[in-house]
Parts: structure tokens; sequence; C-alpha cells
């Protein structure tokens, strides 16, 4: 069941940061999400909607929702981070790294990180969240410019997919002391 923006009460924790959530989701790539630990409505990014096309930008149940685009060896990590929800302690952070499904049909990894924010009385009120695409994220080695073995392996498994008849081998070279070599 989806609730739209304006449907929320005007003292609930997610009408309050609205504004600036909204101001917020427009300056960043990532997923974000805010959820109101009493009623456990969460507000979605636009994003959501649009790359896993979910009902609304306030939902019921947002473990339900992503549930299906997590791949199915990674859910129990998603549901233990949903579950530490339940004895959040204010400035803790919660986080768990899983495959999600793309828009593009094709499973790459993200990050979920999530802090529980108390209202004037020490208790858990507020949880915001952000899910970062790592292979977004970290592309490429600053210093070399060379991809980095993920973007590497996504890469050469396209050229392959699109070159049937390619041969060839990969040589993986591991540098002792890399980083002492970068700095110098």
């Amino acid at each position: 069941m989806s609730t739209n923006l304006f449907q929320l009460g005007e003292d609930s924790p997610l009408s309050r940061i609205r504004t600036y959530f909204e101001a917020l989701q427009n300056s960043v790539d990532e997923y974000l999400f805010a959820m109101d630990m009493s009623t456990r409505q969460v507000m979605l990014s636009k994003n959501f909607l649009r790359d896993f096309n979910f009902p609304d930008v306030v939902v019921e149940d947002f473990a339900a929702l992503l549930t299906p685009f997590v791949w199915h060896d990674d859910r129990e990590i998603l549901e233990s981070a949903i579950n530490e929800l339940e004895t959040a302690t204010p400035g803790v952070e919660i986080f768990g790294e899983f495959r999600l499904l793309n828009r593009n049909g094709e499973y790459g990894w993200v990050s979920l990180r999530m802090t529980a924010g108390a209202d004037e009385f020490g208790q858990p009120e507020l949880v915001a969240g952000v899910i970062a695409r790592m292979d977004v994220k970290l592309k490429a080695d600053h210093i070399t410019g060379l991809l980095n073995r993920n973007s590497f392996h996504v890469a050469l498994m396209k050229e392959l997919n699109s070159s049937p008849d390619a041969h060839g081998a990969v040589i993986l070279i591991g540098l002792d002391k890399f980083q002492l070599i970068n700095e110098t």
C-alpha cells in the first residue's frame, strides 16, 4: 500500500524533513530513504520509483518491495539489516552489501547504510538511509586511471558476449606494496 506525501500527518517526522529530503534527492545519484519508526512508513527518493517501479514515494513495506530485486543468496543480508532496526540505537550505523537487480536486468553490488535518529526523549524516531551502487562509485583507480577489477570484469564480459568468436587470455598481476609505489 502506498501513501501520498500529502497524506502524512503534519507532526510526522517524514513531513518535517520532506523539504530537505526532496532537495537532497536531486543532488545525489544514490537511492535515499527515510523511515518513520512509529508508523514504518518510508519516504523514497524518486530514483526508486524510476529504477524499481515502486508504487509511490511513500510506502508501507519497504523491505517487501525491495526484496524481489535482491539476489536470492543475498536476501538474508537485507533481512538482517531491517531486523536490526527493531533494536536500533540512535546514531549507530547499520550496513550491508548485497547484489541488486538494476533496470537493465543485471545484478550489481550495492552498499546499504542507515542510521536511526532520536526524538527529544532519546527514542529512535527516524531512520535515514542510502543505497549506493558500488560499481558506479569505484570504476577506476584515481591515480592510474585503470579500471578496477569489477569494472574490468563487466567490460570484459560485455566484449566477450558481443564477440562470441573472440579468443584470448587474462593475466592478473599482483604487486607487493602497490600503495607505496602509487605514493612514490
